[in-house]
């Protein structure tokens, strides 16, 4: 909790205002942060309990504020 022209704010809050981010992404972030490795589409939608196709659209907006970084493998 931060005070804040006083007024208390969550750091979640802060995170997700300053990088125009929606709970998904900010959720997805913060798997990924504590991941510290390269994770599939797939290890990701499982992680946090999500479809695949909302956790790339989460990332493809993550990659977009250059907050992560995607990489396909063949």
């Amino acid at each position: 909790m931060i005070s804040f022209a006083c007024k208390d704010i969550e750091l979640k809050d802060l995170i997700m205002c300053s990088f125009d981010m929606n709970k998904t992404d900010y959720k997805l972030f913060m798997f990924m942060l504590q991941k510290k490795n390269f994770l599939t589409t797939n290890e990701i939608a499982d992680g946090i309990g999500l479809d695949r196709s909302s956790v790339q659209k989460s990332i493809k907006r993550l990659v977009e504020k250059t907050l992560v970084i995607r990489q396909q493998q063949n």
